[in-house]
């Protein structure tokens, strides 16, 4: 989360005791910050850009280990249960209709950007709940220009994934 600045109360109307006070409480926010930026330091430069929402950041090697570490987290995925499918054509008209859903230009119906987006949540880039009306999502949405190359280039990869999932699936 991103801040430009942060209030805190010193728990007193007093200016006398406010004054003292203060030097201590500059202190306490002095120690967070500085632990806050040694924990930002001690992820890998990929990390740390993606957890202050800098894909921009990222060169394409960097882009590129995101995407192997995800590939191997979905492993799982690329192992259907047999046993849920009672007859094989089942599986194979499931699988057709993920293929068209990947290959598919709609708008709408996004399945490599909701992937990529997901991905960037699961990787630790900054999101925020979305904004229903006077609610929110429950669902965290990465904060990320979508027009960027390197952002560009992660959706391609993950769009290359998935339909390499698949074509194993298969």
């Amino acid at each position: 989360e991103k801040r430009e600045q942060i209030r805190l109360s010193l728990d007193t109307f007093d200016k006398k005791v406010a004054i003292r006070r203060y030097p201590a409480k500059l202190a306490e926010i002095e120690r967070t910050f500085t632990v806050l930026r040694a924990a930002l330091q001690s992820y890998g430069h990929a990390e740390g850009m993606l957890a202050a929402g800098k894909l921009e950041k990222l060169t394409c090697r960097e882009i590129e280990a995101v995407v192997a570490a995800w590939w191997e987290r979905r492993s799982q995925h690329r192992q259907p249960p047999l046993s849920a499918y009672d007859d094989p054509t089942e599986l194979l008209a499931s699988l057709d209709h993920e293929a068209a859903a990947v290959s598919s230009s709609d708008l709408l119906a996004d399945p490599i950007g909701s992937a990529t987006d997901q991905l960037l949540v699961e990787v630790g880039h900054r999101a925020e709940r979305r904004k229903l009306g006077r609610g929110q999502t429950q669902v965290r949405f990465p904060v990320v220009d979508r027009a960027t190359e390197q952002y560009t280039y992660l959706r391609q990869l993950v769009r290359r994934a998935l339909e390499q999932e698949l074509a194993l699936a298969r």
